[in-house]
């Protein structure tokens, strides 16, 4: 068994008459489904033996996600297809996943065997507007291609911190997840969206702002698969001429893990560093240990390294967001793995780290010729796991689970974790909204989603994402941040 290893570097509404639904509590076969929506919009629906479909499966970033066959892949082209198909899908009882980037790394999370994919990528308009600094993003789109339509006008959002993450995927999660470089300074995705269009299930095109449907507003900040499909984002943008990105890779030793941690963690405790960002990583490649340390300075200022140790490697530069996420932070990064993720959240502490790695060598370094894969630290830790045999599946998801729970369990009897939960980085299992939202909050969201759904449609029918559990939850802590 081989594993690899790479960096992955939050006015009411008056709705449409609803349209007639089938009394029987039985879905409609996704091949029925696919053949009538043919019929209803000939020119975005595509079967398997087409290249449509062949380039959805193979843009997952996820390759558990590219296994999935769904009946046939739906690429909208406007809010008007999407309200299409979703009263189609709403009156049929048909299923349905959503793709932007397809970024997610847990199997079903934004496609389907038993459905189709409503596939969104053809939805990449990046409009931007400097007088009113802003832009007016579509769900398809990805960072890469933000980044580099704002650069001439020297903008930028905060969005996500690597190339081809999609901008639906990454914002419709962004009031428990949507984390970019600046988030330290400016916010969750989620803080710089000004307006949301929204298809609601019943195909209703809605916008949702601090004065038109502000609850909806309010929930769609706090992301999952609960509302509707955002067909555009509009968000704040802010004045970004140059930043600072450098990603080093040493080996592994006591010493160099010694000052990185040390470095990492006066760095986190400090007031002073909003502007900075840091990462580090601790991973095996060919059969080396590595740490490997991540740093982006958005004030375009270069940031002295994190250890004195002679690297292996060293890639930084100084340009736009554009520049430095394409040539020195996604330079680390494969295009695609069998993976699986498991994350949570923690107060900064160096020695809790190391013993996490004992643990994690434990019980990888049996199951593998390359020891442990990945382990990362951001502003949360995530446990980055890749294989290459799909007959390797569930010794590698359940190895992950084990590494999760016994890392966690370790890190709350040290009364070291935050209860909150990062949605982009998060595995199906996990209890997203549970961990992350105040019980208030949980019911209050539920309120907006049974007035926006109010026959929980979407909870029917869309398959994959975060959706809200129905009622109090053991997992559910009290928080005030949200």
């Amino acid at each position: 068994m081989h594993i690899q290893s790479l960096l992955p570097l939050l006015l009411p509404v008056v709705l449409a008459e609803k349209p007639t639904t089938k009394k029987s509590s039985e879905l409609t076969s996704p091949a029925k489904c696919c053949a009538e929506l043919q019929n209803i919009l000939p020119e975005i629906v595509h079967f398997p033996d087409s290249d449509e479909y062949r380039s959805r499966l193979a843009k997952y970033y996820s390759q558990q996600q590219q296994s999935l066959t769904p009946a046939c892949t739906v690429k909208p082209q406007t809010a008007q297809h999407v309200s299409s198909v979703m009263r189609f899908a709403e009156s049929s009882d048909c299923r349905f996943a959503v793709a932007s980037g397809g970024h997610m790394s847990w199997k079903g999370s934004s496609s389907i065997d038993s459905g189709f994919v409503i596939d969104l990528r053809d939805m990449n308009r990046v409009d931007v507007f400097p007088q009113d600094q802003k832009v007016v993003l579509g769900p398809g789109s990805v960072w890469q291609h933000v980044y580099s339509t704002l650069a001439p006008y020297n903008l930028t959002v905060v969005g996500g911190r690597i190339n081809e993450i999609g901008v639906g995927g990454f914002l419709a999660g962004a009031g428990i997840g949507g984390i970019g470089f600046s988030s330290t300074a400016r916010g969750f995705g989620a803080d710089s969206v000004l307006n949301y269009e929204v298809v609601l299930y019943n195909g209703e095109i809605v916008n949702a702002n601090a004065d038109t449907n502000p609850d909806l507003f309010w929930a769609l900040k706090l992301g999952g698969t609960n509302f509707g499909i955002i067909t555009q984002f509009h968000m704040m943008t802010y004045a970004s001429p140059l930043i600072y990105g450098a990603v080093t890779a040493y080996a592994e030793t006591k010493e160099v893990l010694s000052e990185v941690f040390a470095d990492y963690e006066k760095h986190s405790h400090g007031n002073d560093n909003i502007n900075v960002s840091k990462s580090v990583v601790r991973l095996k490649v060919s059969g080396l240990d590595m740490v490997m340390p991540v740093i982006v300075n958005t004030d375009g200022i270069s940031v002295p390294p994190m250890s004195s140790a002679e690297p292996i490697q060293h890639v930084d530069g100084i340009g736009s967001t554009h520049d430095v996420v394409a040539n020195v932070v996604a330079a680390t990064l494969e295009s695609d793995a069998r993976t699986s993720w498991h994350t949570f959240t923690t107060k900064v502490d160096t020695q809790l780290f190391m013993d996490i790695f004992a643990i994690a060598d434990k019980l990888f370094n049996p199951l593998t010729k390359d020891g442990l894969t990945l382990l990362t630290h951001k502003p949360v830790l995530l446990f980055f796991v890749t294989w290459t045999d799909p007959a390797d599946d569930i010794v590698m998801e359940e190895a992950t689970r084990k590494l999760g729970k016994m890392a966690e369990d370790e890190a709350r009897r040290r009364e070291l974790v935050v209860d909150f939960l990062y949605l982009n980085y998060a595995n199906g299992e996990q209890k997203v909204f549970e961990r992350s939202l105040t019980p208030e909050n949980l019911e209050k969201m539920r309120k907006i989603r049974d007035k926006y759904d109010p026959d929980k449609t979407l909870l029917k029918l869309w398959s994959g994402g975060y959706k809200l559990p129905e009622g109090p939850s053991d997992e559910s802590h009290a928080r005030d941040e949200l």
